[in-house]
Order: structure tokens, then sequence, then C-alpha cells
């Protein structure tokens, strides 16, 4: 099974005070098995924040861990075009970003079977999310 894994999840997984904290360190070591994917968009967000929040060490331990079992996927010209679409229908929720936009056309394009996240809104985009409460 293939995961793309969101900033929301790792932010959560690293930053202490973050409310889900807890669940990301339990649900951490149940998907070891399973191919994770994220996007280098979720990347970004992910160390920018804990380079914030928590200092750059703490953001390159933590670049570190998702390098050791965590493909980076690179946002093509294509997905960026297919995430914009997206983000641009006045249809979509507007809480919805660019960047979370361009990571359902990677899902899409990779078939991804789920994204690990905490943001809810993956579900209006058609993608399967864990966990599912």
């Amino acid at each position: 099974m293939t995961i793309l894994i969101d900033s929301s999840f790792y932010i959560s997984f690293a930053y202490w005070h973050d409310s889900n904290h807890q669940r990301a360190l339990a649900l951490y070591p149940k998907y070891k098995t399973f191919q994770k994917l994220t996007t280098e968009d979720f990347l970004k967000e992910t160390l920018t924040t804990i380079s914030q929040r928590l200092g750059k060490k703490a953001s390159i331990e933590l670049y570190e861990l998702i390098s050791q079992d965590t493909e980076v996927i690179s946002i093509s010209p294509a997905h960026f075009q297919a995430g914009l679409r997206l983000f641009v229908d006045p249809r979509r929720q507007k809480n919805i970003s660019l960047i979370d936009c361009i990571a359902c056309a990677v899902a899409e394009d990779i078939a991804t079977d789920a994204i690990l996240t905490f943001n809810r809104h993956f579900l209006s985009l058609g993608l399967t999310v864990i966990p599912r409460s």
C-alpha cells in the first residue's frame, strides 16, 4: 500500500504542543511497511514550520527521519497546473490551500492509496484519508 504523508501529520509528529502529537506518534509505526511518499511542497511546509517552532536542529533531525523511508515527489509543471485548476474552482472550500490542491493532483497521478493527514478537507478533494477520524 502506498500512502502520501501530509505536512499536518509530520508537524503533529514532531511538535509536542500539537493537539494531534500523541496520535501521530501512535500512528507512525503502523505504516512502517507501507511505501511512504510526500511532496516537496509538504516537505517545505513541514521543515519551515518545525524550524520556526522548535529550531533548525529539530527541523534537520525531522528531515533525516523522513528521508530514511520516504520518497519525496517533485512537483512537475503538470502537477502544478492540475492543482491550480482545482484551487481556482469556485466550488472548492476556501480553506483548501494551493499546496493541498497540488498534492491531490500528485496523489491522482501516482495512484496513492491514501493520504496520512489530520486535515479533513482532503476528503472533499476525493482522497482516502487516514486516520479515518
